[in-house]
């Protein structure tokens, strides 16, 4: 009986990371960067199909979603912590145009981001 706890115990801490989490630590690190699928799957020796099917099917949400999240989160840092022009700040996060960036926060947001900026002052 103490044999089956010990071996369930290991288990967990034997797990393999999976695709997914590499991924989003790869994300992590480089969402700043343009082509952000394509660098992910030279990385991970893939296709970016085949990372974007692992991604849904271990998490049930998308790659696009967590790097739009990911940038999102920190475009809102930045917002908070600098004074950094919004279209720097766009190109700091990885987008290459500030009203694509704009129109990105405020649908995801409901906000703009200077007036995310100035409802935080």
């Amino acid at each position: 009986m103490q044999t089956d706890v010990l071996l369930s115990d290991t288990k967990v801490f034997n797990r393999f990371p999976r695709y997914s989490e590499k991924m989003m630590e790869w994300v992590d690190d480089n969402y700043q960067h343009k082509c952000v699928l394509e660098r992910l799957a030279t990385v991970l020796y893939l296709s970016p199909s085949h990372i974007s099917h692992l991604f849904h099917q271990e998490t049930g949400g998308t790659l696009s979603e967590y790097l739009t999240s990911r940038r999102l989160h920190e475009a809102t840092k930045l917002l908070r912590s600098t004074s950094l022009p919004i279209q720097e700040i766009s190109k700091q996060i990885g987008y290459n145009s500030a009203s694509y960036f704009t129109r990105v926060f405020k649908r995801h947001k409901g906000i703009t981001p200077y007036h995310y900026r100035q409802a935080d002052t």
